[in-house]
């Protein structure tokens, strides 16, 4: 049985395969969960190879909501996102 995920490149994984950018090439990146922990970190770590990465958290569009967030982020000329969000509720 082979491990999830090993080869990328049309070698039976489930998985798309990574793209190597350019040396310098700059891409506009959106981070959902942005002040979460794990967002925080990507957004750092993405400004620090020089990206432009704008980030958004719940309390700036609902990410649950189509229309919403089609209207908050649907102008903005995206190259990725990156899905940090998440959502948990306290008790029952």
């Amino acid at each position: 049985m082979r491990a999830r995920g090993s080869g990328g490149n049309g070698s039976g994984s489930n998985y798309p395969q990574v793209k190597v950018l350019p040396e310098g090439r700059q891409l506009r990146i959106l981070v959902t969960g942005a002040r979460g922990a794990l967002g925080r970190t990507v957004m750092e770590f993405l400004q620090s190879k020089g990206h432009e990465v704008r980030g958004v958290d719940y309390q700036d569009v609902n990410l649950a909501d189509g229309p919403a967030t089609q209207k908050a982020l649907g102008a903005l000329e995206l190259d990725a996102v990156v899905h940090c969000a998440g959502g948990f509720r306290y008790g029952r």
